[in-house]
């Protein structure tokens, strides 16, 4: 298993929302050395050589704080969820230590009010690099493992025949 505060591995797109979040005047001291000590030590890989166990911005992951019960959610670049969105985790606090974690890692954490907790990456449900989209959602490369969705099926001469009132 993974020791705690293991390398982490981040995208150069998510080094790039990192760089950015650093400008951000709300976020809280923690969260800033979270970021420089991530953007510091972590491994920046291509995108599409992310290892499939890493959490990258909007993958949906299972995490568990302590000995509670393990969450899923999608880890966003967002300040605050919406309040109608569950099962989101935005870039701060528990998601800026989840960010380039691989499962199975382990990380010591400060929650509100300085209670001290262990926070651990359990799954990586979904990573948008596997199917060869970006942070941003686009698609980044078709690849025979994972050709772009069809969005009008084929049709056949006898389909085409049978819709129009003619022999099958």
């Amino acid at each position: 298993m993974p020791a705690a505060n293991a390398l982490a591995f981040l995208t150069a797109e998510d080094a790039a929302v990192l760089q950015i979040l650093l400008q951000d005047p709300a976020l809280t001291d923690t969260e800033k050395a979270t970021i420089f000590r991530k953007l510091d030590t972590a491994r920046i890989i291509d995108g599409g050589r992310v290892p499939a166990d890493v959490a990258t911005i909007n993958s949906r992951i299972t995490y568990q704080v302590n000995d509670g019960v393990p969450v899923s959610a999608f880890l966003v670049n967002i300040r605050k969820p919406f309040r109608s969105f569950q099962g989101v985790i935005p870039l701060r606090g528990i998601g800026l230590s989840l960010l380039g974690m691989r499962e199975g890692s382990r990380a010591q954490i400060v929650l509100p009010g300085d209670a001290a907790a262990e926070l651990v990456l359990k799954r990586v449900l979904y990573q948008p690099q596997r199917v060869g989209a970006d942070v941003f959602g686009c698609v980044a490369q078709k690849t025979k493992a994972h050709p772009a969705p069809r969005l009008r099926p084929r049709l056949d001469q006898r389909t085409v025949q049978s819709a129009a009132g003619g022999e099958q």
